[in-house]
């Protein structure tokens, strides 16, 4: 039995608004036009080409990516509002960027110290463990140094404003880390080429003295 597309897409103007439907998903599109690139760059991510999809598959496919790239612009749009809710003037936010930037001002200190940048990473990692904590107690005690409770049971102000910096900072000295021990590991590999070298040069200027002083002896 062969599928005619014609009378499927009949059948379906008669059970539903078709145009209508279509003119409903162009407008959410022009509304959403980083939605649109974002569904064409998920699909590129996923590995797809449209170019060698049927016409239908590549319906079900971008549908499928554009639905995936309008989550993440809405869990975007869900983030953007509550920080617009956030009074940046008073002195307890003033006061927590403050301590961000008091942080990452040490990490700057201690870039260069191994030793150092390990110590301070079990601090922040101390500090990113208290966070669900710390987001009870101020649930708690909010009137006493804010003028609203940022503090819900989600706890997503204290993993914005609190843990997510300190996260970032966490995995940029690790990063950091690595670079030293690599760079190290870099320098005693050329010490130690070099060391060899130098005995490998001694012991030929050694072969080549003994049988000079050995001829002498002779003589």
């Amino acid at each position: 039995m062969e599928f005619d597309e014609q009378l499927l897409i009949e059948e379906l103007k008669e059970i539903v608004d078709v145009e209508g439907v279509l003119r409903e998903a162009q407008d959410a599109l022009n509304r959403n036009a980083s939605a649109y690139f974002g569904a064409a760059a998920a699909g590129a991510r996923a590995g797809r080409n449209y170019s060698d999809m049927s016409a239908m598959d590549v319906a079900y496919a971008f549908a499928d990516d554009a639905l995936d790239a309008l989550g993440g612009v809405m869990r975007l749009d869900l983030v953007a509002d509550f920080v617009e809710t956030v009074t940046w003037t008073e002195p307890f936010i003033m006061a927590l960027l403050a301590f961000h930037v008091g942080m990452y001002a040490v990490a700057f200190l201690v870039r260069r110290r191994a030793n150092a940048m390990v110590a301070f990473m079990f601090v922040i990692a101390a500090l990113v463990f208290m966070t669900e904590r710390l987001n009870t107690w101020g649930a708690a005690n909010w009137t006493k140094f804010a003028t609203q409770d940022y503090f819900d049971s989600n706890g997503l102000f204290a993993f914005i404003f609190y843990a997510a910096p300190m996260l970032l900072l966490g995995h940029i000295l690790l990063f950091r880390l690595f670079a030293l021990i690599a760079k190290m590991a870099i320098r005693v590999s050329v010490a130690k080429k070099r060391e060899q070298e130098r005995q490998q040069q001694q012991q030929q200027q050694q072969g080549v003295v003994e049988p000079t002083t050995g001829n002498k002896k002779d003589n």
